[in-house]
């Protein structure tokens, strides 16, 4: 070794690929307006592409987007769960209760502590129905890929070589079995998938996924619809009247009774239940000229389970590399929810 080095060995963070990636393949035909939608689950990505385990269920720092297309026409959305207190209360909720069928189970085979679970024990869950059905469904990242050295065009890519994503043996997503079989029939088990918005599937009784902001909402009290109840006789009241001459209090009361007396949202709906799609956080659009490459800010990505869904008249490659933002998760940035 020459001496001509850096005093120090490098210490900057943790070693980490916080770029990841893909390359989706737009679909024209695939749906209304031309819309075609991709998942990626973030947790799976970093862990392919690092040789290390990241969980999914934190929420992982986006601090930028970039996308490029082979027909340089395509609009890119990016979406994700509504960051709100409630997708975070029916998460850790639908978590605790897997977390306990596990460790009943477990103690049951007298293995204290889920030492029976495998190194990669984790709570996996799809984002929605759409993403456990969709052929598009997480993608994982890939390396570099050559541009098409025949046609000598930027756009245009090939596949020939370097475009095998990353491998990942195994990502198995969680599953509920439930203790209470329908009709109370021993012979019959009741296991179901789980997604974090949308309605259950399945039949009535048997399942095939269960929503947990659906769920969450179904169980939880919720405010009443109209807060307070009034009374219809107040105004009509003789000593509620006693000093009003020229009832000019019966128009105030009428408006401290009517205004203001129902909440700033839909009081028994929740945003991620029933047939509500994911929630717009960056989009980007392209055009022809100058390598057709845009941009967007970042975003937070609840989970990491991300759509995104491409809008073009014509099929083509889309190419998009996420940039998770450093931090102290395994190098990047991540927050934990429970």
């Amino acid at each position: 070794m020459g001496k001509n080095l850096p005093s120090k060995i490098h210490s900057i963070g943790q070693p980490t690929q916080r770029y990841l990636r893909y390359i989706l393949s737009h679909n024209a035909s695939a749906g209304t307006a031309y819309n075609d939608s991709h998942y990626v689950d973030i947790a799976q990505g970093l862990s392919a592409i690092n040789r290390r385990f990241y969980r999914q269920g934190l929420y992982y720092h986006v601090s930028g987007v970039t996308v490029h297309d082979s027909n340089q026409n395509v609009w890119c959305k990016f979406a994700t769960a509504p960051d709100t207190w409630m997708t975070k209360n029916a998460w850790i909720r639908g978590f605790r209760a897997w977390s306990k069928m596990n460790s009943l189970a477990a103690s049951a085979a007298s293995q204290s502590d889920l030492a029976i679970a495998g190194a990669y024990h984790d709570f996996k869950i799809w984002l929605n129905n759409n993403h456990r059905t969709n052929a598009d469904s997480n993608k994982l990242p890939i390396g570099s890929v050559d541009y098409d050295s025949v046609s000598g065009t930027f756009p245009n890519f090939n596949f020939t070589e370097g475009a095998v994503p990353f491998g990942c043996d195994e990502w198995t997503h969680s599953k509920f079995i439930t203790a209470d079989p329908p009709g109370n029939d021993p012979q019959i088990i009741d296991e179901f998938e789980i997604t974090l918005l949308g309605p259950h599937t399945g039949g009535s009784t048997l399942h095939t996924t269960v929503g947990l902001i659906q769920s969450y909402m179904d169980s939880r009290q919720t405010v009443p619809e109209f807060s307070p109840v009034q009374n219809p006789e107040t105004s009509a009241d003789p000593i509620m009247n006693l000093f009003d001459a020229g009832d000019n209090q019966d128009n105030i009361l009428a408006d401290l009774e009517d205004d203001a007396d129902q909440p700033p949202y839909d009081w028994d709906y929740c945003p991620g239940q029933g047939s509500f799609d994911t929630c717009l956080v960056a989009q980007t659009a392209n055009s022809a000229g100058a390598g057709a490459v845009s941009r967007c800010p970042g975003f937070v990505v609840p989970f990491g389970l991300l759509e995104i869904i491409t809008n073009s008249q014509t099929n083509g490659l889309v190419e998009v590399v996420l940039e998770i933002t450093p931090g102290s998760y395994h190098g990047v940035a991540a927050a934990r929810v429970a």
